[in-house]
């Protein structure tokens, strides 16, 4: 987290957390955007996140449904950003 930390302070960049869940669970507090990707049906998976936990900060303001050309496969990608209260 140390690292995560210092890296944010140092960079305008963007720093992107690829996961998995274990990762995604230790620095959810840190992420201020969220970019999501759901796929439409049931796939075989053995790893599940609690989403609502995690995004329980964030409100989703950009949704952008695809279809892949070459599987056909369909879903959306979800933005959600860090909720600031004033």
């Amino acid at each position: 987290e140390k690292s995560l930390l210092d890296l944010r302070e140092s960079s305008d960049d963007s720093i992107f957390v690829i996961g998995g869940a274990e990762i995604f669970y230790a620095t959810c507090h840190l992420i201020d955007r969220w970019i999501v990707t759901r796929l439409d049906g049931a796939w075989p998976a053995d790893t599940f996140l609690d989403l609502d936990s995690l995004l329980r900060d964030h409100v989703l303001t950009e949704t952008q449904d695809f279809v892949d050309a070459h599987t056909e496969i369909t879903g959306k990608f979800q933005t959600y950003r860090r909720r600031h209260d004033d």
